[in-house]
């Protein structure tokens, strides 16, 4: 009886130990997964930094040309769109399990990249470069990153056969860094059926590492309007051995200089409110204090002096809560013993959505009223409504975002540059901003810049959130 009995507990207790092991597999199977996505993500991105894109001129043909040949050897319906020439945007869809009456989910990045000085980078930015942690190219944060997750999440989902209940379509984009004349601009008005979703998952949102973790995750909703304007001076041409009262130049450069002193008042939107009122304890003080402080101002109340001298000393929030106009091109002359008869400064004013450009405008000219100069601006740009901030969308991303960084709180965001997103929001459809990669404020600064960058850790962190929240969307 007592042999019986011993063998029958370590018959019980082989069985335990086998169900603990059938239990456990698939969590390890999928943590393995995951870790595969990942390699091929970063090994994707390595191939996409290799491909010239800088915009001008782009040449994004050939590297979607690059990736559609995979896409078709994998199965996956995938077409190369664009105007003639060297300009073009890749479109592949997953179809639902079944046919869906639910709209697609629309997975965009774009794949041009901005100019840089090669001599000023520490490696080849034309080559993916890990030092110290961390992954050097131009194109890492803005926007190939993105890129290279979405063509892998799309061929993982492929090839794993998940039941979707929605189709899942990844677009990368042309010409975003230039306008997106040739890319969501050109497709929308010649292929609006290919950009018909429920949905759309952009750049344009953050995911902030404060201190030494993700504090929040911000979806964008909305943006700041990008506007272009000109200070023109004119003057008498001539030689430069016989200097003019009126030297073109030196009245542009009195110009350009009182334009980058002039401060717009700062301000809050409901989006910036609810931001606000979502990150402020995740920051330290006296930042805090000030952004709470304008998570709790009514509408139209004048910022109290306190919190906005606190604000204006931080990059992120001073740009965040006001206009903003500052010159980025100077022109003039064409030879250095030559007085020239007209210079330009661009300036870029990044505007609160709700902000009258004619307004900004007068300000601008009454700065620039003693140096006789002309302001010049076209006013025709379209702003774009806001994105739902509540609803299945957030949901979906609070489920994502705790899955991944426990803790995080999700808000809506408005993000101080310009995206394809706005596009998408005047065409109907609702577009949130992300940038999925967790980033400091200081690295988040790199881009478009000298040395642009994203942790190894970061980049594998992004994918398993864009994984997850791309099942919450359309898996069943």
């Amino acid at each position: 009886m007592v042999a019986c009995s011993t063998v029958n507990s370590r018959f019980l207790a082989s069985l335990a130990v086998l169900a603990l092991l059938f239990f456990s597999l698939p969590a390890a199977a999928e943590t393995d997964d995951l870790t595969t996505l990942v390699d091929a993500t970063r090994q994707r991105l390595a191939g996409l930094v290799a491909h010239d894109t800088v915009n001008p001129p782009g040449n994004e043909r050939a590297l979607c040309d690059v990736v559609a040949e995979q896409f078709r050897a994998d199965g996956i319906e995938v077409e190369v769109l664009g105007p003639e020439g060297p300009r073009a945007n890749l479109l592949a869809r997953l179809p639902a399990a079944r046919r869906s009456r639910k709209a697609p989910l629309l997975l965009v990045a774009h794949i041009d990249v901005v100019n840089f000085s090669r001599e000023a980078w520490g490696s080849d930015p034309l080559v993916l470069t890990e030092r110290e942690g961390y992954l050097y190219g131009r194109g890492v944060i803005d926007n190939k990153g993105m890129a290279s997750a979405g063509i892998e999440i799309l061929r993982r989902l492929h090839r794993d056969q998940v039941k979707l209940d929605r189709d899942v379509v990844l677009l990368l984009a042309a010409d975003e860094e230039a306008g997106g004349g040739d890319g969501t601009s050109w497709l929308l008005e010649h292929h609006p059926d290919w950009l018909e979703a429920a949905y759309v998952l952009n750049e344009g949102g953050d995911v902030r590492i404060v201190g030494d973790q993700v504090a929040y995750v911000g979806l964008q909703t909305t943006e700041k309007v990008s506007r272009k304007l000109k200070l023109v001076a004119r003057g008498q041409d001539g030689h430069s051995s016989m200097p003019l009262p009126e030297n073109a130049i030196a009245r542009l450069g009195a110009a350009t200089a009182a334009v980058a002193d002039v401060q717009f008042p700062m301000r809050t939107l409901p989006t910036t409110r609810a931001f606000a009122a979502g990150v402020a304890g995740a920051l330290p003080d006296p930042l805090r204090e000030a952004v709470e402080g304008m998570a709790g101002l009514a509408p139209g109340e004048p910022v109290p002096e306190r919190f906005a001298s606190v604000l204006a000393e931080d990059p992120f929030f001073n740009a965040f809560f006001r206009t903003t106009c500052v010159p980025t091109l100077v022109s003039g002359g064409t030879r250095s013993n030559a007085l020239p008869s007209e210079a330009v400064t661009t300036v870029n004013c990044r505007l609160l959505p709700d902000e009258s450009l004619d307004e900004v405008a007068a300000a601008l000219r009454e700065a620039v009223a003693p140096f006789d100069v002309e302001l010049d601006y076209s006013s025709r740009k379209k702003v774009s409504p806001v994105s739902p901030e509540t609803g299945p969308f957030f949901g979906a991303s609070r489920q994502a975002v705790g899955s991944v960084w426990p803790g995080a709180v999700v808000v809506p965001f408005m993000s101080t540059g310009g995206t394809d997103c706005r596009r998408f929001r005047n065409a109907g459809t609702p577009c949130y901003g992300l940038l999925p990669f967790p980033l400091t404020a200081e690295d988040e600064r790199r881009m478009h810049g000298t040395d642009e960058r994203l942790t190894v850790d970061a980049l594998g962190q992004g994918v398993r959130f864009l994984w997850e929240l791309v099942l919450a969307l359309a898996g069943r």
